[in-house]
């Protein structure tokens, strides 16, 4: 049986209030000049800018207000106020994360680029970078053209597609982990771990379907390698709440694997809805601004739908009733992605047209976004 900590992440991850997505302290013995004095998570480039930088200051609370073309040029005007390589890589990565929700994708990717193949800048901001090429993918439209071509250009992003059908979401899936993989072999993190070893955790099934125990077993073996670099990840950023904003969807990925995986009897949906409940009271108590909690939401919503049968029929409209009920999620990343689902080949998709045949307030709410008939009927 597969065996998790799961009551131990509620009570690292407590206290707190979010900021944006990392340290930038080096792993021991790795450390330059630049970043040396950044030694805990109190002391980081984010604190350090946020007082004594007014211009990054005013990009960080333009950014969470959701005014990203006005945070993107607080942040270029900020980063002539970098005092060192550490805080120079933490504005420009948040420029590039601003692009992106502004809705510069291609810019956003380039840059993205630029901070990971700089040897100069720590593993962690690279690691970063990286991850987020991908995550703009999964966030803003598995379709879209722009997104997919800006990515696999370059070395070695374009090595990622060789031998993939990006017209396809399953040929675009392999390629996109395997940018997550790139990521891991930078550092670790949370996020990169958890979207991989979901990943993992379906060819595993696969697998089984073939018969291949030994091809199972494997890939069981590589899955719980990457669970491992999860709770390892969400111990570095315990007391980090610049580096927080990522944990729940992170937690929320390690509960879609454990789903996954309780198909082949190597976890239970009980372990997994455990880690569905912190994900969401993670984000309510460590910032409680409605709305920050959407893909989480979607995500708990649609595992209920796959894995746990109609007697959750009632626990779906629950979940799915803020999106409808309230315009907290109209501004946030979440609605876009939802937007982009319409005419998508994915699972999302399908889980989507699912869970408006449950929740006819749903369906309604997807319309509003710009679903037509047809796709519901996919």
């Amino acid at each position: 049986m597969f065996l998790i900590a799961a009551g131990v992440l509620v009570l690292v991850l407590l206290s707190g209030l979010i900021g944006y997505f990392y340290v930038q302290v080096s792993p021991m013995g790795t450390e330059t000049p630049e970043v040396a004095r950044y030694d805990s998570a109190i002391n980081t480039p984010y604190r350090t800018l946020t007082t004594q930088n007014s211009d990054f200051a005013e990009g960080d609370r333009l950014y969470r207000r959701g005014s990203y073309t006005e945070a993107r040029a607080a942040f270029e005007r900020a980063l002539g106020g970098a005092t060192d390589l550490a805080q120079e890589a933490q504005v420009r990565y948040k420029i590039a994360l601003s692009a992106a929700a502004a809705g510069d994708y291609a810019g956003a990717i380039a840059m993205y680029k630029d901070i990971a193949a700089n040897g100069a800048y720590n593993v962690y901001v690279r690691a970063y970078a990286v991850q987020s090429i991908a995550s703009t993918y999964y966030q803003y439209g598995h379709a879209n053209p722009e997104i997919v071509n800006e990515t696999f250009t370059g070395d070695p992003y374009a090595s990622f597609a060789e031998d993939v059908d990006l017209t396809t979401y399953e040929g675009r899936d392999r390629a996109y982990r395997r940018v997550y993989e790139h990521a891991l072999s930078i550092y670790p993190l949370a996020t990169s771990a958890a979207r991989v070893a979901y990943w993992y955790a379906n060819e595993a099934i696969l697998l089984h379907e073939e018969g291949d125990e030994e091809g199972v077993e494997r890939y069981i073996g590589l899955v719980r390698a990457r669970l491992a670099e999860v709770d390892a990840d969400i111990e570095r950023t315990r007391d980090d709440p610049n580096a927080r904003v990522s944990i729940p969807g992170a937690i929320m990925r390690k509960g879609m694997t454990l789903a996954t995986l309780a198909q082949l009897g190597e976890a239970t949906l009980e372990d997994a809805e455990v880690l569905f409940k912190q994900a969401m009271d993670l984000h309510a108590i460590n910032d409680p601004r409605p709305g920050l909690d959407g893909f989480e939401r979607f995500l708990y919503a649609a595992s209920l739908e796959r894995y746990f049968g109609e007697d959750r029929h009632a626990d779906i409209i629950s979940l799915l009733a803020p999106f409808y009920t309230s315009d907290a999620y109209a501004r946030e990343s979440i609605t876009p992605f939802l937007r982009a689902q319409r005419n998508a080949d994915t699972w999302m998709h399908d889980s989507l047209a699912n869970m408006s045949a449950i929740d006819p307030a749903f369906k309604t709410y997807l319309a509003s976004l710009g679903w037509e008939d047809s796709d519901f009927d996919r």
